[in-house]
């Protein structure tokens, strides 16, 4: 998504029999040529700290990381 001058990834996923085939990059380069022909200069990923995986994809795409924030959800009970 794109939210002022600043692209976001928040989501990409791959099923894990798919992981290491490749299709996560040529997914995460066509997002990155999305939001560079929208003309955003600036692109940030968005996961999970404890996404193992994840942060070390972004990595290996060429990401650092900016930040770490903690995050509270709740999943209410509809008991």
């Amino acid at each position: 998504k794109v939210k002022e001058d600043k692209g976001y990834i928040d989501l990409l996923g791959v099923l894990p029999s798919d992981q290491g085939s490749g299709l996560g990059s040529i997914l995460h380069d066509r997002a990155v040529r999305y939001l560079q022909m929208s003309g955003v200069r600036n692109i940030l990923a968005v996961t999970e700290g404890e996404n193992i995986g994840a942060n070390a994809f972004y990595q290996r795409q060429g990401f650092i990381l900016q930040n770490m924030e903690l995050v509270y959800h709740l999943h209410p009970s509809y008991d």
